[in-house]
């Protein structure tokens, strides 16, 4: 079985996870955000799909957790999320989740219940 790539994920001030490496990329002009890099260990949390944007490079889905904290996701992660079958209830998933890297973009990945 292959081993997780290692590296470190962008996290704000409020805990949420940055779509982006660069604090400019991802906040209003007046808020700043400086990021915080953490493992990418899996964490566990129920998340609820809120959104969708698009960005840069990319579109992604949003997600909160209980504290209004927002995890972005790609769309491929949604689809394999999706696929695995009965895991979204009311637009919630519970289970555990990691960071994950693509481009020069984050986002967050169920990892399983």
């Amino acid at each position: 079985m292959p081993t997780a790539p290692s590296y470190l994920i962008p996290f704000d001030q409020d805990g949420s996870l940055m779509p982006y490496s660069k604090p400019e990329w991802c906040r209003p002009a007046n808020v700043p955000r400086a990021a915080e890099w953490r493992p990418r260990d899996p964490f566990p949390a129920v998340l609820t799909l809120v959104d969708l944007k698009r960005h840069r490079t990319s579109h992604m889905f949003y997600w909160h957790d209980q504290d209004r904290r927002i995890f972005p996701m790609f769309p491929q992660d949604l689809r394999d999320l999706i696929l695995a079958g009965g895991v979204i209830e009311k637009c919630s998933v519970a289970g555990l989740w990691r960071g994950v890297k693509r481009g020069e973009n984050y986002g967050v990945q169920w990892v399983g219940p």
